[in-house]
């Protein structure tokens, strides 16, 4: 997960609470380097992130991860035409419905 820190928290305080195992991290380079050597169901990173873009590190994942689910959360404004997208502010049950979405979409 590539977020601002307090939003980072939150998506991963909600996620485990539903018993997801999360990998919370901090910059794309560690999500990439994480997606080497574990498994990754689903990745929720910011559209726009501050290094790399949401969709560009789903793409360096989905090299180790081939069915990686996306949701990228985003902020109000943005640019229609990215699947899975969690416009800011959302609930705790937007983000699982969005999560249980991506992840029924790429079983599909």
């Amino acid at each position: 997960m590539n977020a601002e820190p307090d939003l980072r928290t939150v998506v991963a305080r909600v996620l485990e609470s539903q018993d997801y195992d999360v990998r919370a991290v901090a910059h794309s380079g560690h999500a990439v380097l994480l997606g080497r050597t574990e498994q990754f169901d689903v990745l929720v990173a910011e559209l726009s992130g501050p290094d790399v873009s949401g969709p560009t590190l789903a793409e360096q994942l989905r090299r180790h991860c081939p069915g990686l689910a996306t949701v990228f959360v985003a902020y109000p404004g943005t640019p229609e035409g990215v699947d899975h997208v969690l416009v800011q502010p959302f609930t705790r049950e937007d983000l699982l419905e969005r999560i249980e979405r991506a992840l029924a979409n790429v079983t599909a």
